[in-house]
């Protein structure tokens, strides 16, 4: 659907309804992390539709329920809250508010970092793992981008160095987001 915003804006309030039923036939309590976990996906979904089309205002408010969503049923030291934290923050960044969006990435960061040591000392698999790699230094490069924007060049050169050696690691040398990184 590349481009065709507006038949993906029905597209995915269409699916919106159907887990908003969801939720509401499995009843309170008894929803499904499944359920949550597709509802947030949604809302990112319909952020991200908005974010591409200039409308940061609009799309504000579905990173904010993704973020509630992922804190409310899947925890504060849950993959899927970083993912949303990340969101929300890229677009406040966007708009102008630093401050609040670094504070927000730095959240992303500690969890991140709280689940990279989890997943070393259960010993994950080497796939589980470049995943959450990537989205590590991503979220690295984010703050990076904050500091940098703030006039602090020797914090973000810092962050984005950090980003840079976990991408050589995880990722080939012809990757995107290597050089992303330089």
């Amino acid at each position: 659907m590349i481009g065709k915003y507006d038949e993906a804006d029905v597209e995915l309030k269409g699916c919106m309804e159907m887990k908003i039923d969801e939720v509401e036939e499995e009843g309170g309590e008894g929803v499904k992390e499944e359920t949550w976990e597709e509802m947030q996906l949604v809302k990112i979904a319909m952020g991200v539709l908005y974010k591409e089309r200039g409308l940061y205002d609009d799309a504000l408010p579905f990173y904010k329920e993704a973020m509630e969503i992922a804190q409310t049923h899947f925890g504060d030291n849950d993959l899927r809250l970083a993912k949303s934290l990340d969101s929300y923050a890229w677009l406040l960044r966007k708009k102008g508010q630093l401050a609040e969006s670094l504070q927000m990435h730095e959240r992303a960061l500690e969890i991140r970092m709280s689940c990279e040591r989890k997943r070393e000392s259960e010993r994950k698999s080497e796939s589980e793992s470049e995943g959450d790699q990537e989205a590590l230094s991503e979220t690295l490069t984010l703050i990076g981008c904050c500091y940098s924007l703030m006039k602090d060049n020797e914090k973000a050169e810092k962050m984005h160095k950090r980003a840079l050696i976990i991408r050589l690691k995880c990722l080939s040398v012809s990757h995107p987001l290597l050089a992303e990184s330089l």
